[in-house]
């Protein structure tokens, strides 16, 4: 009976070996172009550019090369800890420093958010552990060992329920407008 099937099976394992896919991977370093192994998060923009968030500053990469930006592009801090993408696409970062900064267009322009001072003023024990930004560009923010959460709307308006993070307290969520806002 089994000299009956072995032609079927050794059939399918020739196709597997044929065709089965091999699994690759590259990594790549500093001396491939990153400032820096550090990577803290990554995203993909509209064009199609993949962003590298590092401790050394913010790459770009198009599947060839590698362009870097730091501060002196505009950045407002050269260790970017996040991306936060809000509904038209933009990308915002959030940065070591506790200060936003966005990045928009296919050759990138750098913007520092307008209530950086405010944000900082606030946060300055804490650290920014989540970001959503609404249809209206109200900023939502969580932040690691606190309670509650700080909103920003976008004239400056803040409202603040922070408070230092208790053993009692749960993490705070941030959910999005399809979701219902804020829970």
């Amino acid at each position: 009976m089994f000299k009956k099937y072995i032609h079927i099976v050794l059939f399918f394992l020739s196709i597997q070996l044929l065709y089965g896919q091999q699994r690759s991977f590259k990594q790549y370093t500093a001396e491939n172009g990153l400032p820096s192994t550090e990577v803290y998060d990554i995203t993909q923009d509209a064009f199609g550019y993949i962003w590298i968030a590092t401790d050394r500053g913010l790459c770009r990469y198009d599947g060839y090369d590698f362009d870097y930006y730091s501060s002196q592009d505009g950045l407002t801090d050269n260790t970017i800890f996040s991306f936060t993408k809000d509904p038209e696409g933009t990308i915002w970062c959030s940065t070591f420093n506790k200060r936003l900064f966005s990045i928009s267009g296919k050759n990138p322009v750098f913007k520092p958010y307008p209530f950086n001072d405010e944000l900082s003023k606030i946060s300055a024990f804490f650290t920014i552990s989540n970001l959503h930004i609404d249809a209206h560009q109200h900023f939502y923010f969580a932040f690691n060992n606190a309670a509650g959460f700080l909103s920003i709307d976008a004239e400056g308006k803040t409202q603040n329920t922070l408070r230092k993070r208790s053993s009692e307290d749960a993490q705070v969520l941030l959910l999005s407008d399809s979701l219902g806002g804020i829970a």
